[in-house]
């Protein structure tokens, strides 16, 4: 098809849209409401009249007798519009994904056989949701993202993959009726919200309401435009620390990635502890060189790492790069390279431990290890020296961790020398059998999604227009 521009591909989409729901009227009696509820979305477009072509028309045959039943119409516009693409490049494998989406929802909705949910739509609008099936992507926010849309399919919603804000917004005006809610970037939402053609107004009516847009960010400090309860979380960040964000906690399952490994017995693994760390950058906010020497004499540990990234910089001149020679790896670290995300965990479940330097924070990785019976000792970067034992008052490599105790989880301050020996010694004589977090369980993540779907977004973003306008809080007016 030859490139178009937006609003040729709407009119056209709508036309469709509009031909076989009065089509699907005509022969399965939909009720008038059913079609209707659709329209008032298409007339801004000022679709001009046309004459359906005669391919498209439902026809009978004539006789001296009775007329016949009509024959469905020639094409199947579902497949037409959104053929079945039966190969596509690594970085396009969602264009298949939303062509079957679309052309289900279509047809279910033509022949009135949806499931549950299916017509209801989620536009998803961030690039880590589309990233996220690469199986070669395995960040954090990869990880929450696959729960995401597997939570999506288990409750039965159509899922509509996205790449940008004009592609959201176009997909939206399809069937705006339809679509529940858009998952967006802090970035592009941002952009939309400054965008007149992107989000509802006055002057824009046919633009995505603000109540139906969900802001996706790891991380716990930013709010969405109406705030916490638009903002989805993978850690339920308010239950941390004090003075964070009450940001909605949707969370992930690591029982997919974990799952398929065989849990491995305690003597068929190695006295080896391996390090929490892709980049050879992490090892010099690390614990002292010492720590780990005195470590491996006191324990006959050995240390294991996978470096994605051995590029490192001196901390003290940032523009200097610095070879391997001069990073300090404790010495006889063996290093077992890039691995793929399978492979890790395959080598993970090998060994008796998982020892973190202090970054990455708050990585998905001491999860799988409690998984896979590896338990984790967590950094405590700073605390309340007047009140060290004051949890919340933690800056600790993994926050939610820091609250769970031996013999899965072992907390120690980064002075302890002696707290990091018995860690170690501790973790190695006390095996764990795999452990998932209640709140990760699918099913969990499952529900928590399905409870943020079918709150009434429209009544709690009305109240929030309220309480603006009556001054009682002072961010900006929207349209509803």
């Amino acid at each position: 098809m030859p490139p178009r521009s937006l609003r040729t591909i709407v009119i056209l989409v709508a036309t469709a849209l509009v031909v076989f729901l009065v089509s699907s009227y005509s022969h399965r009696h939909l009720p008038v409401e059913a079609i209707q509820q659709h329209l008032p979305s298409l007339s801004r477009l000022q679709v001009p009249h046309f004459e359906v072509p005669q391919q498209l028309q439902w026809t009978t045959h004539e006789s001296d007798e009775t007329p016949s039943s009509p024959s469905p119409a020639r094409y199947n516009l579902s497949d037409i519009w959104f053929p079945q693409v039966e190969k596509t490049v690594e970085d396009r494998l969602w264009v298949p994904k939303n062509n079957k989406a679309m052309r289900e929802l279509l047809s279910c909705m033509q022949e009135g056989t949806c499931r549950p949910n299916q017509d209801r739509v989620v536009i998803l609008g961030s690039w880590f949701v589309r990233d996220a099936l690469l199986p070669t992507k395995f960040a954090g926010e990869h990880v929450w993202a696959r729960s995401i849309m597997t939570a999506l399919d288990n409750l039965g919603y159509t899922s509509i993959f996205a790449t940008d804000n004009t592609d959201i917004v176009r997909i939206y005006q399809m069937f705006p009726s339809l679509v529940v809610a858009v998952i967006y970037e802090p970035f592009d939402l941002d952009w939309c919200l400054g965008d007149e053609n992107c989000i509802k107004s006055d002057r824009n009516p046919w633009g995505i309401p603000i109540w139906k847009l969900l802001m996706f960010t790891y991380w716990s400090q930013p709010k969405g435009p109406l705030g916490a309860n638009w903002t989805i979380v993978p850690e339920p960040y308010h239950k941390l620390s004090r003075g964070v964000a009450r940001n909605t906690y949707i969370g992930y399952s690591i029982e997919n990635t974990c799952g398929p490994h065989a849990f491995v017995p305690t003597e068929e693994r190695s006295n080896s502890a391996y390090f929490l760390t892709k980049k050879a950058q992490w090892f010099f906010q690390s614990w002292p060189l010492d720590f780990y020497t005195a470590a491996a004499a006191a324990t006959g540990v050995d240390f294991v790492m996978g470096l994605h990234d051995v590029t490192a910089r001196d901390p003290d001149h940032l523009d200097k790069e610095i070879t391997m020679k001069d990073i300090p790896f404790p010495p006889g670290t063996r290093d077992l390279g890039a691995l793929s995300p399978s492979d890790f965990l395959s080598e993970l479940s090998k060994h008796k431990l998982l020892i973190g330097l202090g970054a990455p924070v708050t990585s998905p990785t001491p999860y799988e290890a409690l998984c896979l019976g590896v338990p984790f000792i967590n950094r405590i970067r700073n605390w309340d020296r007047t009140n060290p034992d004051d949890r919340y008052s933690w800056d600790a490599q993994h926050e939610v961790l820091k609250f769970m105790d031996p013999p899965y989880v072992y907390n120690v301050f980064r002075d302890d020398k002696t707290g990091f020996i018995d860690a170690i010694q501790s973790a190695l004589r006390t095996p764990i059998e795999g452990y998932v977090l209640a709140d990760m369980h699918m099913s969990a993540v499952t529900a928590r999604l399905q409870a943020v779907l079918e709150r009434d977004l429209y009544a709690m973003a009305k109240e929030v227009l309220d309480r603006r306008k009556s001054g009682e809080e002072e961010d900006p007016l929207f349209t509803l």
